[in-house]
């Protein structure tokens, strides 16, 4: 059990749930087990860890159990092997049903696509403090959301620089960076179109920059984009 430095988001989800009350194991082309919105694909062998396992924590649960802050009592451990199953993959899927399957490794979460978007709305907003933490130091942790002038921010760093010479206006350190980065910005412009609230970029004063964003600075530029170069 790990000691939590910061809370980096939390976001209330609706009440929309799919599977509720759900708990079944599948034989399909491995082990599934549901629970709830929640599925994990096992094999033969771990579905017996997985037996044995919670056959050991029911047992040596005591009655009347109360919790202690920072205390945990340890039920069972297993040591499993290299997970086999889907190892190296991560993918999200939109279902004929209009339901999102996010697909993480051997597990799979099952989402109504408000919640998706809830869900991409917290990685988004964790992300953009986990940048923030980078910069700012420890005893300061001063920052907020405000109103400031685009033409106040230098946009650039080590890896975008301008280019009056690229028919974008700016170059990135391969081509294919560019044309990426385009794709992001018309999905950007759409959504503004669609009256979406996209995540404002992160900023920093010039002064705290450090060599990561090194580069020239125009007479006006007050602030160093951290994160939101499309946007």
């Amino acid at each position: 059990m790990g000691k939590i430095k910061k809370i980096l988001n939390i976001t209330t989800l609706n009440d929309e749930i799919e599977c509720r009350n759900r708990l079944t194991l599948e034989l399909c082309e491995n082990v599934h087990l549901h629970y709830r919105d929640l599925r994990v694909e096992l094999d033969s062998d771990t579905l017996k860890m997985f037996k044995d396992s919670f056959a050991e924590g029911v047992a040596k649960t005591p009655r009347n159990y109360k919790h202690k802050e920072n205390d945990f009592l340890k039920l069972s451990y297993k040591n499993l092997e290299d997970n086999k199953i889907s190892k190296n993959k991560f993918s999200i899927e939109l279902l004929l049903n209009g339901l999102i399957h996010v697909h993480y490794r051997n597990m799979r979460l099952e989402l109504p696509v408000e919640n998706f978007k809830l869900l991409c709305s917290s990685f988004s907003k964790a992300y953009n403090e986990l940048v923030l933490n980078d910069y700012i130091k420890e005893e300061e942790k001063t920052y907020e959301e405000k109103m400031i002038n685009i033409d106040d921010v230098n946009p650039y760093d080590t890896v975008h620089r301008e280019d009056k010479n690229s028919k974008y206006g700016y170059a990135c350190w391969n081509d294919q960076d560019v044309l990426q980065h385009e794709d992001g910005i018309k999905i950007c412009m759409e959504l503004i179109k669609n009256d979406y609230i996209l995540l404002p970029p992160s900023v920093i004063p010039i002064g705290k920059r450090d060599e990561k964003y090194s580069g020239p600075i125009k007479k006006g530029h007050k602030y160093q984009r951290l994160d939101g170069f499309k946007r």
